[in-house]
């Protein structure tokens, strides 16, 4: 049996190759669509759970779900036989209420429902047959549903073996309270690096790059390279910190980004923390600052043909001092020599423009259309600063 590392989580990859498919056909699922009323009431009179296939319209996995799942016989056969089945988008009709009660923030998410509409299991992410098949069972049984297993620790069951098992089920379901769960899980093991099985447990629920089993992998790392590929753990730790370090809507501040980056890039430090500031500043509007960091970044680091347009485009936008937005005409110029393309050798056009320098500007201008033609690219815009010229 595989350790579950070996096992991809593909909840929120995108495949367009499938179109959305209707089940509701002799060999698949039979479906009550867009009805969340009618499934209650066919619950209830024929005493059954109900599976709602809580979808999107642009999730990828649904599709797939649709296509190669819900058109499975044997899986056609047992839910048909055991459930009132329920196709719902999230993103229509009575779709959002239904996703705000159960907490739904990813897809798909399979959920099983009792007559009255009280969630007794859920699973997230894209299940193969095998897989949908078992989760149908354990819905079906009171002491196996994710709600039994949530009224066993709320009424104060804390053994171990319970705290883990329960921890997994959250998980499998992105429930939020999966890591609270597996914290104190993991706080009933007394001796936790001989135990194989908890390595597994902390790679498993490392989730963030905040969260107290990511600290516990990265600082103990030469322990999980003894039980897992190097590779593994390295590329884990990276995604991690740059799902941190990039995310646009809660930047981290310097400090921290910098204990991060330590983590996670031993060998390149510098770089990367110099880099960071780049999109800090000017994720921070600081226009000062960012200048100042751009130019100490590429006085060092000009190998990268995207970094380097990113910052000319940058400064032309935000930049007004003569000398820096010098710098920045040195950034343009090393842009199209690592890469000659029409939008970078723009960049420059839009430069000399900024800075007075009409005529370099419109040689910049018939360069871009050479590039143009040479490469197949459109060079209308380089054409119409020309025409405004003459």
């Amino acid at each position: 049996m595989k350790p579950f590392y070996a096992i991809p989580i593909c909840i929120f990859f995108q495949i367009t190759l499938f179109a959305q498919t209707d089940s509701s056909t002799a060999a698949g699922i039979q479906f009550i669509h867009e009805n969340y009323k009618e499934a209650l009431a066919k619950a209830k009179a024929e005493d059954k759970i109900i599976f709602v296939d809580c979808f999107t319209t642009w999730c990828g996995p649904c599709k797939m779900m649709s296509k190669l799942v819900f058109t499975d016989s044997s899986v056609a056969e047992f839910y048909n036989k055991n459930f009132v089945n329920l196709k719902l988008n999230m993103e229509a009709g009575e779709g959002p209420s239904v996703q705000q009660k159960n907490g739904i923030t990813a897809f798909p998410t399979l959920l099983f429902l009792n007559s009255v509409g009280e969630s007794v299991h859920k699973a997230v992410g894209f299940q193969d047959v095998e897989r949908f098949l078992d989760l149908g069972s354990q819905a079906m049984k009171a002491d196996e549903g994710l709600s039994a297993w949530t009224k066993r620790y709320d009424t104060g069951e804390r053994q171990s073996n319970f705290l883990k098992e329960y921890a997994l089920k959250l998980q499998e379901a992105l429930d939020l309270r999966r890591q609270s769960i597996a914290v104190q899980y993991f706080k009933t093991q007394p001796d936790k690096w001989r135990n194989l099985d908890n390595l597994d447990f902390i790679y498993r629920f490392a989730e963030s790059a905040t969260d107290t089993f990511f600290y516990t992998l990265a600082h103990n790392r030469k322990v999980f390279e003894n039980r897992l590929p190097p590779a593994d753990i390295q590329l884990k730790i990276k995604n991690l910190v740059d799902e941190r370090l990039y995310n646009n809507q809660n930047l981290p501040e310097l400090t921290e980004a910098d204990t991060l980056i330590a983590l996670s890039q031993p060998k390149d430090i510098n770089r990367t923390s110099k880099f960071y500031r780049l999109i800090y500043y000017r994720m921070k509007g600081d226009r000062g600052n960012y200048a100042l960091s751009a130019i100490k970044y590429f006085n060092i680091y000009k190998d990268n043909a995207d970094e380097l347009a990113l910052a000319a485009i940058t400064f032309n936008e935000q930049i007004e001092d003569k000398k820096q937005l010098d710098e920045a005409l040195k950034w343009a110029k090393r842009a199209v020599k690592l890469d000659r393309t029409v939008s970078n050798q723009m960049i420059l056009v839009h430069l000399y423009q900024k800075i007075g320098k009409e005529r370099k500007a419109k040689s910049a201008a018939k360069d871009a259309i050479d590039i143009g033609k040479k490469t197949g690219s459109d060079f209308s815009e380089a054409e119409s600063i020309l025409s405004k010229a003459k």
